[in-house]
């Protein structure tokens, strides 16, 4: 893995700062706006990613580890079904953002768009 270099470095740190920040706060974006979207995505439960993260929270992944970390649960805020599904879901989410950000292009795209909202 090549190392980062310093322009990089400096988006990495504002994004985990803005990271640790949203994360952080007591209010999330109201997703029921998303909510007309549901239709398009009826079967997630079938979905392999899904699933292996419903393994990773059981405990029953390949490499042993088991569990999703995750600092507030917001599984009302979200309107999930429950505790379980919520961390599957982030983990979802976290895998495909480290996929997104592995290219330096759409990584700089994200940290302008961070920069100008919170900058």
């Amino acid at each position: 893995m090549e190392e980062p270099q310093p322009r990089q470095l400096d988006l990495i740190r504002i994004f985990l700062a803005v990271e640790s920040f949203a994360s952080a706060q007591d209010v999330v974006a109201d997703l029921r706006e998303f909510e007309e979207f549901a239709e398009y995505f009826p079967d997630v439960d079938a979905y392999p990613l899904y699933q292996s993260a419903l393994r990773r929270l059981e405990g029953t992944t390949n490499d042993g580890s088991g569990g999703i970390p995750c600092r507030t649960l917001r599984t009302e805020v979200v309107r999930c079904g429950g505790d379980g599904e919520y961390l599957a879901k982030l983990h979802c989410l976290r895998l495909a953002f480290q996929h997104l950000l592995k290219d330096a292009g759409r990584y700089a795209w994200f940290a302008d768009c961070w920069k100008a909202g919170f900058g």
